[in-house]
């Protein structure tokens, strides 16, 4: 029977390594020389043997294919070329503007309690119910984080990168705007992170936040 790669597990390869995450776990790890080997034969498309499978299904890397394979292969996306949050615009205050941004965050503290894998399939059911055209006169995703971001320093919550990028795609997703929940992981010492992205344009962060980081998953 074919065998893929295991619809909860991504990876990326960052410094030379293979890094993987599972969603389902919340957990981030990499291989020994043995398995890293085997997994890397699969990515380049070639066959393991049964013991090298047996190894990757011990890690949960694989599970049986049906009619289509899904390629083994990290998540691609756009390389950001540029911060919206580095722009220098400045954003008026206004209490609705606070109110909304309370409201994402509670929305999106709510959803991680829930579990990270449930706060991810959340994320990409509400995605994909957006129109796929949006709005002309709606807020491009670039204005709707400069208010998030102007109105989230007035709010006392501490920030963590995930539930502030689940808030921010709560209110994109509410104006009909799209943009991309990205997870992205670096090496020596290890560090995972978290960002909002809209084509080449960071939401969240700054450009040097991002371009440090390796895209490990996108949602």
């Amino acid at each position: 029977m074919p065998i893929q790669l295991s619809g909860d597990i991504t990876f990326c390869e960052t410094a030379g390594r293979l890094v993987f995450l599972d969603s389902a776990r919340d957990r981030y790890f990499s291989l020994g020389g043995t398995a890293e080997h085997a997994f890397r034969q699969l990515w380049a498309g070639k066959a393991i043997d049964d013991c090298d499978a047996a190894r990757l299904g011990r890690f949960g890397l694989l599970e049986p294919a049906e009619t289509i394979v899904r390629p083994i292969q990290p998540p691609i996306t756009a390389a950001p070329t540029r911060s919206a949050l580095e722009t220098g615009i400045y954003m008026a205050f206004r209490r609705q503007d606070l109110v909304q941004t309370a409201r994402a965050l509670a929305l999106a503290e709510w959803s991680l309690r829930r579990g990270f894998g449930p706060a991810l399939r959340r994320l990409a059911q509400r995605k994909a119910a957006l129109p796929a055209t949006p709005d002309a006169a709606a807020p491009s995703p670039a204005e709707l984080a400069l208010a998030y971001h102007r109105h989230r320093s007035a709010l006392p919550f501490r920030k963590i990168c995930l539930r502030d990028s689940l808030a921010l795609l709560e209110l994109l997703t509410r104006h009909g705007a799209r943009a991309d929940l990205v997870f992205g992981v670096k090496l020596d010492p290890f560090n995972a992170h978290c960002w909002v992205q809209a084509g080449e344009v960071v939401l969240s962060d700054a450009l040097d936040v991002a371009l440090a980081h390796q895209p490990i998953r996108v949602v």
